[in-house]
């Protein structure tokens, strides 16, 4: 009877923390995308502190750095492409007017396509309503969503910065809740999904940005009527593994159909298909060149991978699909510490006293060594000194 009420309770601790994990799960969400903000920067910060740059600068430096790249390139490329979106609107306009007019005689394709165009009235019934309530809606949610964005990205930033500030005392908070034995190999692998977070997330953030502006340079020397619009789609795309560069080119082409209707299909050969091969090129470039060099993907199992990333994506649509990569990464580092794990029960032996004294001593002779050692250093090898002889009093070799 104890046993089975041990377990009911059992299930209905961890069914309550499902539920409560679910009511929160924005604000985890939120958590999550910090945490891996904070291990993406890090390397960054680290490297400018051994540079002899004091941490606070480093960190400060390494934010505003990261944070004023997205904001100059939105602010460089946002004229450019509310523009180009406001001429995508007329020339599909236009493009309908065409078809629906011009095709009516001609070739028999071109009067069975216009033939199958509704009319213009009807296109917009079907796309705003009766009065434009749905349309309404639509850009006051579209409004409140990017509102919401905002906020969360604001917050997320700063959550970000408080753990790069202080993630020594974090770790320390939540280790000490787990036993003693079991605090150095939780860190340990704390630490290695962090790094390969933290390195995914880097990836991706640096291969989109650097996809976005080859791609407008590109679009742009090959004649596109909307590069910064294709380029930022192209950039976007990219975030989505395996069947991003696909639905690049799939919008790529779509966009370009009322230029080729408009222009009687002469910029099929001369820029459509020049423009799709590049969009193919720069993606290969960035998953067989560059991207190695940031996140090695082949260390971890390609099959495992696809389906957990299928499989998320089924629950969360394309927020899954895009979170399933890391999340099968970071199983898999979890998976090898825990086949790598020490035997049950063995515990290491400790280091001798003696052993201790040699290396403080060793210390103390290469700071002697230098011209003017650090306070702090030498504060550390006393305070050390005293712990080896008060440990040699507290513990006596038997």
């Amino acid at each position: 009877m104890r046993r089975f009420a041990i377990q009911a309770a059992t299930v209905l601790a961890t069914l309550a923390g499902l539920y409560f994990l679910w009511l929160v799960h924005h604000a985890v969400l939120l958590f999550v995308v910090s945490l891996g903000i904070a291990a993406a920067l890090r390397p960054t910060i680290n490297f400018l502190t051994r540079r002899g740059l004091p941490r606070a600068l480093a960190l400060a430096a390494t934010y505003l750095f990261a944070i004023g790249v997205p904001i100059l390139l939105l602010l460089i490329a946002g004229q450019p492409l509310i523009s180009q979106m406001r001429a995508v609107g007329a020339d599909v306009t236009n493009a309908y007017k065409h078809i629906e007019d011009g095709w009516k005689e001609g070739p028999s394709w071109h009067v069975a396509v216009a033939k199958r165009v509704p009319p213009p009235e009807q296109l917009y019934q079907a796309l705003v309503g009766k009065s434009g309530v749905s349309l309404l809606s639509a850009i006051i949610g579209a409004t409140f969503s990017l509102f919401g964005i905002a906020v969360d990205l604001v917050l997320t930033i700063f959550l970000s910065i408080y753990w790069s500030i202080d993630r020594v005392q974090f770790e320390r908070l939540w280790l000490s809740l787990l036993p003693v034995r079991l605090r150095t190999r939780t860190r340990d692998l704390w630490r290695a999904v962090e790094t390969e977070a933290g390195a995914y997330l880097r990836s991706e953030v640096i291969q989109s940005l650097s996809a976005s502006v080859v791609l407008w340079g590109g679009y742009f020397a090959l004649g596109q009527s909307y590069p910064a619009v294709l380029a930022v789609i192209g950039g976007l795309a990219w975030l989505i593994p395996w069947i991003g560069v696909l639905i690049a080119m799939a919008l790529l082409a779509l966009l370009s159909l009322p230029a080729l209707v408009l222009d009687g299909g002469a910029s099929l050969l001369t820029v459509t298909l020049p423009a799709i091969l590049y969009t193919l090129a720069v993606f290969l470039i960035l998953e067989l060149v560059i991207e190695p060099r940031f996140f090695n993907r082949r260390r971890y199992n390609a099959l495992l991978t696809a389906v957990i990333a299928i499989g998320m994506a089924q629950i969360w649509g394309l927020l899954g699909l895009l979170l399933g990569p890391p999340v099968a990464a970071i199983i898999q580092i979890v998976a090898w510490h825990w086949v790598n794990r020490s035997p049950s029960g063995e515990v290491p032996e400790p280091a001798g006293a003696a052993t201790f004294d040699e290396r403080l001593l060793a210390i103390r002779e290469m700071l002697q060594r230098v011209e003017s050692p650090s306070p702090e250093a030498l504060t550390f090898v006393d305070r050390m000194e005293k712990l080896v002889q008060e440990a040699r009093r507290l513990a006596p070799q038997r």
